[in-house]
């Protein structure tokens, strides 16, 4: 019999070695973890007989397989080759996240101490990146593709140390607490206000967080929260200026925002759902890697005058795949309303780690989970490597509710809270 556990564990192996050594060296590293998981859900169907524990993978497949068809039928925006690449990149995030959540794996203890070990070692080697970015930009970029995912990749190892460090009474020792937030320091040498703020947001979570603190608000907590709501708004204002207001130039113009690639993404993402409300433009028609020329350009840019876009040109398509969220014009609003409600039910399902795991668990969860929608504002991060980890992640620390009914679910939801202090 298969062991699925023992093989899904040294695919997670894998996964946290490629992300600070394969980005940009081995291009397909990600799409190849990926397909190793494919893999062992067919190894696992065929041999241990288990076809009804993958059904939420065949939903996303069935559904993502109707936007490919309608792609294809109903529309005539890029090629079927195109819509194909797109398909696959599409599904690179679910799949980790729905295999993690079926199969629900437990880590033997020296597993994860060989995990910890394995953050701790990325954790190095991103962070000397992270340094050496203040000399040379070009091995940073060589090697990570971007200096800003060594803040994406530092939050990541940190969340998968804590992770691994929660004992079973919901605690985690001083010293992982330590070498949790050091790991996050490091990645301060990223120098990007996003990850500032997830910073901020994180030293919050474990060291300021209590559960339901939210139900019992006093004058001081408020004032807490506001601090710490301005604290990330300034850390990440540098950013929101640049992206959203000016682009880098002094002063804001109305009539420059026309000029500027992010902004005119968003403002396509608004143009495609009032032409394409319901389902949007399709698969690789917009704002992905497969609508770029890298593939094949996609004609929506056309179509819109976005080609005309510094940054969105054939010519110029750097910044085509730079956000995630203006992508979910392609699939309309049903879509976007199943990824909403979607992440809606990830989080339920993260209330209940308050009342069973303790803070620290929802902490881990809360961070990946706030940095899937920050770095979704004006990153694509949720379509690479870093995706397959966050949706991992998440994954791995909702899974032991995967089987519970909405009754339990209710009567652990109002029992009291699980380990309030570290002690």
């Amino acid at each position: 019999m298969l062991s699925i556990r023992k093989a899904y564990y040294w695919i997670f192996i894998y996964f946290l070695i490629v992300q600070a050594l394969a980005p940009a060296l081995v291009g397909f590293s990600d799409e190849l973890g990926v397909l190793f998981m494919l893999i062992l859900i067919a190894l696992d169907i065929a041999i241990n007989k288990n076809f009804k524990r993958y059904t939420s993978i065949y939903c996303v497949v069935g559904i993502m397989a109707f936007y490919a068809v309608y792609s294809v039928v109903a529309l005539n925006f890029n090629t079927p080759k195109a819509i194909a690449n797109d398909f696959i990149i599409q599904l690179k995030p679910y799949i980790p996240f729905f295999l993690v959540y079926a199969i629900a794996p437990e880590f033997t203890p020296s597993e994860k101490e060989t995990i910890k070990k394995t953050c701790v070692v990325m954790s190095v080697i991103v962070v000397l990146l992270g340094i050496v970015s203040f000399v040379n930009m070009r091995i940073v970029r060589n090697l990570l593709g971007h200096v800003a995912f060594v803040g994406i990749i530092t939050t990541l190892v940190s969340s998968v140390y804590m992770l691994m460090s929660i004992d079973k009474e919901g605690r985690v020792s001083k010293r992982d607490l330590s070498i949790a937030t050091l790991m996050l320091v490091g990645g301060l040498t990223c120098t990007r206000s996003k990850f500032y703020g997830e910073f901020i947001f994180a030293m919050y979570l474990f060291y300021l967080y209590k559960p339901g603190v939210l139900k019992r608000v006093k004058i001081k907590q408020l004032i807490l929260f506001c601090a710490i709501f301005l604290a990330i708004i300034w850390a990440a204002w540098e950013k929101i200026s640049f992206y959203f207001l000016t682009d880098g130039i002094d002063g804001f113009d109305e009539e420059m925002l026309v000029h500027l690639a992010r902004p005119a993404l968003y403002a396509g993402m608004g143009m495609i759902l009032i032409d394409f409300p319901f389902l949007g433009s399709g698969l690789a028609s917009f704002a992905t890697f497969a609508s770029s020329p890298s593939v094949n350009y996609s004609e929506v840019y056309r179509m819109y005058d976005l080609d005309k876009v510094w940054g969105l040109s054939y010519n110029v398509p750097d910044f085509i795949c730079d956000c995630f969220f203006p992508e979910l014009a392609q699939f309309g609003l049903i879509g976007i309303a199943i990824f909403i409600l979607f992440f809606a039910w990830i989080y339920k399902k993260m209330r209940l780690l308050l009342h069973t795991k303790g803070k620290y668990a929802f902490a881990v969860a809360m961070l990946i989970f706030a940095s899937v929608f920050i770095e979704g504002t004006t990153g694509s991060a949720f379509m690479q490597a870093a995706g397959v980890m966050q949706m991992s992640i998440l994954g791995l620390s909702i899974a032991q509710f995967r089987n519970i009914d909405k009754q339990k679910a209710r009567e652990i939801l109002a029992s009291d809270y699980h380990n309030l202090e570290n002690k």
